[in-house]
């Protein structure tokens, strides 16, 4: 979507919903591309290479190639999200209350791709990590996006 279209959309005097649609879109698009290039960045956390390794989940079946392929595209993907997110939010003259939500979706993509790569590592024995993924980050992303949901509903 270009900067044009942005604006065309932003400068409608109708209604205030198809900013709030495209900037929920954008949120959206923003966790799931900041959770795939965080898992790529990360990178492979096994400890352990062999027949007895034990998974908390078991990872995708990956080539390296397909990873860096995909985790290329979702970097580029998280920028171009964000700098339409910047667009979109400074046309609009947004509140400080959208910017916090965008921040905070932004960091619950980070849990997601950081805990993933953490709950799919091979270990010998106990994933502990992955039990204090599940333990602390499924109540801080709760948290998170329920608190992001609700300033970018309340706005300006």
């Amino acid at each position: 979507m270009s900067v044009v279209t942005l604006k065309i959309i932003m400068s409608s005097d109708e209604t205030d919903r198809p900013r709030r649609a495209l900037v929920g879109m954008l949120l959206l698009f923003a966790l799931v591309a900041t959770a795939v290039s965080v898992w790529w960045l990360v990178g492979d956390l096994d400890e352990f290479d062999g027949p007895d390794a034990d998974f908390m989940i078991p990872p995708p079946d990956l080539s390296s190639s397909a990873e860096r392929w995909i985790g290329g595209s979702a970097l580029v993907l998280l920028v171009g999200t964000l700098f339409a997110l910047g667009a979109v939010l400074r046309t609009s003259g947004a509140s400080r209350n959208r910017r916090i939500a965008l921040l905070l979706v932004v960091i619950a993509g980070a849990i997601i791709g950081a805990g993933y790569r953490v709950m799919t590592a091979a270990v010998v024995g106990a994933n502990i990590g992955g039990g204090l993924v599940l333990m602390f980050g499924g109540p801080l992303l709760a948290f998170l996006l329920v608190r992001a949901g609700q300033l970018a509903h309340r706005g300006d």
